[in-house]
Parts: structure tokens; sequence; C-alpha cells
């Protein structure tokens, strides 16, 4: 089994592919401001993360070797998630949703985890688990206090409340890629608060975008 399974690609490769494919699409985007490209490129990254979480469902890699991958944990993974609602492929997102997660790895003090399930559960209409979730966090600050105020708005329909947690969102996820150990890149566009955004306008809330990094091109062409 190890032989057999030392013949498929690493899981770090699907992931790697998945974020640096994601990267230069959202640099060509600020370039180019061609959205059917960036699209295109964010359906090519979505497909690296979703054909990995396929693998290991099928149990063609050992999930003890690669436990940080599984349940929504890997920072590719939500990343994907996000940008499949952010170029309007709801039910692509829903698919990568249930290949990814599993109920009993619901470890949502993880961050990813977190945001992944919230999501989820959005895209999923379970409104009652999502409130629930979000009142667990209730108090967090930085990145996931945003997250939490974001959805908090988007649940309530409270435009002030949105863009007030798209702001911390937006802010903190910047501060985030500028570490050089990271895939920079990815910072260019918030794939988060791009996705918030359209579900926002999708709900009827109305939504200030809050920096460079969510272009009003792409929330616009909801």
């Amino acid at each position: 089994l190890d032989a057999l399974q030392g013949r498929l690609p690493k899981p770090a490769l699907y992931i790697r592919a998945c974020e640096l494919t994601a990267a230069s699409g959202h640099c060509e985007f600020y370039l180019e401001r061609q959205i059917p490209a960036w699209c295109g490129r964010m359906r090519e990254a979505i497909d690296f993360a979703l054909t990995l979480h396929e693998e290991l469902r099928a149990g063609h890699y050992q999930l003890d070797k690669n436990s940080h991958l599984v349940g929504g944990r890997a920072t590719a993974t939500a990343e994907a998630l996000f940008a499949a609602v952010a170029i309007g492929e709801i039910d692509l997102a829903k698919r990568l949703f249930v290949v990814a997660t599993d109920p009993s790895l619901y470890f949502h003090e993880i961050f990813n985890v977190f945001r992944v399930w919230a999501l989820g559960l959005w895209l999923h209409d379970e409104r009652g688990a999502l409130g629930d979730l979000l009142a667990h966090h209730a108090y967090a600050e930085g990145l996931r206090g945003g997250y939490v105020q974001a959805f908090r708005g988007l649940l309530s329909k409270d435009s002030a409340a949105l863009t007030s947690g798209l702001k911390d969102m937006t802010r903190h996820e910047w501060e985030l890629w500028q570490d050089p150990d990271r895939v920079r890149g990815l910072g260019v566009i918030n794939l988060g608060a791009v996705a918030l955004s359209r579900l926002a306008l999708d709900s009827g809330v109305m939504v200030r975008i809050p920096g460079p990094t969510v272009p009003d091109e792409i929330v616009a062409s909801a």
C-alpha cells in the first residue's frame, strides 16, 4: 500500500498548485482587470483542491499522515471554497464543502475549519447551526472576529455590521499575507470578503466595499 501511494502525487503538491494558481490569477487580474480570465483561474485552483479532497476521501492517501489537510484545516481548502462563491459557482462550493468536511471533524476552534463551516452552513441553509457557531465565537477578536461579525451581519441583514466585519477581515488578512513564508499573491484579492459581499447582494443587503483587495467589478458581476 505504501508503495502504491508513493506513486501518487504528494498531497502537498495539490495544495501548492491550488495556492499558486489562485495567486497568479489574482495578480493577473490586478494588471489586466479581466473578470472571465480571473474566474477561469479560480476554477483551475478550485479543481486542485477538489481533486485532493476526493482522493483523500477515496482512501488514496493515509489520513494519519495528512491530518493537517482533512476536515477543512488547510488554508487552500478555505480559499478554494470562498473562491467558488466569489465566481458564482454555488453548486461547486457545496460540492467542495461536502467532500472536504466531516461532521466528526467539526473542530471549529481551528480557524480554517471555522470559516469553512460558517460558509458551508450558510450555503446549505443551516441558519440555526450557523447562528450557534457564531454565538460560540461571539467574543473572538482579530481576523476570526471579522468573519464572525460579517456572517452575523449577513444573517441579520445588518449592512453596518457586515461592512464592519469585512473591513476587519481585509485589514487582518492583508497583514497575514505579508508573511514571506506564505504565497503572498493570495492576498491581492480577499476571496472571503468578495464571497461574502456577493452573498450579501444576493440577499438584498447593501454593503460598502472595504478596499482594493475587494474589487468592485468582481462583486458587481454577481
